[in-house]
């Protein structure tokens, strides 16, 4: 089947009869749907209601079953008018859903969507959060990116779960191995502070992690909910780490809870350091990943520590592979010479 049949891109909601003829003819097969209204700049009520933008998406809806991947690019009223029309359907064969609200609006939560468990594994939301119809239809999820997202969904107290208060909340996401979060919003429970955050994730399953762009303003209540999230996320286990854009005092914090007396990360393989001073991490940072055999590093300067390594055998004794924005500097035991002029 050409993947002209089965890739649907959509920049406009207009000519919904081709639509039809074109979903038509992949109906024994997946589909992977791309929405981008990015350009779309006005809308109103009565868009939402006009012929042509209801047709189009009953048109997708007809055909809902066969979603294999479903990507939503749009302003925060255009994302609502769609989500109207996919709340409550089933999506039994989706694996990814990715929802990307491109202006500047807050945070709005979409939903509820309903998927399978065994087939949904991949979840993306950019400046948006997303309801489910139930906690445990979020049980295959394996990769998580927050991005500018609401952190409230790390927290299973904040997911429908149909099985409490018959039993006590446990991770509706306990397969998930990667996680992403990028400058999104570190919660603080202001309704009932006395009630604990539960991970809705098992942290011992988790192999990836990457921490972006977050934010510790000079408060008890910023500093504490940083270090519950780092709390929440740190697994002897990683593989890989990726830290980015990370200054201030959530890189003192970080490094604080990084540097232990004993290697916090013994298994990780891998790690990424992008756009933050390299010059203010300590040994006791590097210390940290004796296992380490590949380090990315991406817009830093990496002269601190290269000499650090160096000097000190203790610092990234493993390391095999080095990448500066992404070439290549040597491989094996030669990346003790390396000389950046």
């Amino acid at each position: 089947m050409p993947n002209i049949w089965t890739n649907i891109s959509l920049r406009a909601a207009r000519h919904p009869r081709i639509l039809e003829h074109i979903l038509s003819r992949s109906t024994h097969y997946h589909i992977d749907v791309r929405i981008d209204f990015s350009e779309q700049r006005f809308f109103s009520t009565c868009d939402a209601e006009a012929p042509d933008f209801r047709d189009t998406f009953e048109a997708i809806v007809l055909h809902i079953k066969r979603l294999r991947k479903l990507t939503i690019t749009a302003r925060n009223p255009i994302i609502h008018a769609i989500a109207k029309h996919l709340k409550y359907r089933t999506m039994p064969k989706l694996e990814h859903l990715e929802i990307i609200q491109c202006d500047t609006g807050p945070v709005s939560f979409f939903g509820p969507f309903l998927v399978d468990q065994s087939a949904f594994t991949s979840l993306r939301l950019v400046r948006t959060a997303a309801t489910f119809g139930d906690a445990s239809l979020l049980q295959g999820i394996r990769t998580l990116d927050l991005v500018e997202s609401s952190g409230r969904f790390l927290d299973q107290n904040a997911h429908i779960d149909y099985r409490f208060p018959a039993s006590q909340p446990v991770p509706c996401m306990n397969k998930l191995t990667r996680l992403s979060i990028t400058d999104t919003e570190l919660f603080v429970n202001v309704i009932n502070p006395l009630v604990s955050i539960k991970p809705a994730f098992t942290v011992s399953q988790l192999t990836h992690l990457t921490l972006s762009r977050l934010k510790v303003a000079a408060s008890p209540d910023s500093m504490a909910a940083f270090i519950r999230l780092y709390n929440m996320t740190y697994t002897s286990r990683l593989e890989e780490l990726c830290l980015d854009n990370i200054h201030d005092n959530a890189l003192e914090i970080l490094q604080q809870m990084i540097g232990a007396p004993y290697p916090k990360y013994p298994l990780l393989k891998s790690l990424g350091l992008s756009s933050l001073p390299v010059k203010d991490l300590r040994r006791e940072f590097y210390v940290a990943f004796p296992a380490v055999e590949t380090l990315m590093l991406s817009d830093v300067d990496p002269s601190s520590l290269l000499v650090a390594k160096t000097r000190d055998p203790h610092v990234l004794p493993l390391l095999k592979r080095v990448t500066f924005n992404g070439i290549d500097l040597r491989v094996g035991d030669e990346v003790r010479t390396i000389s950046i002029r």
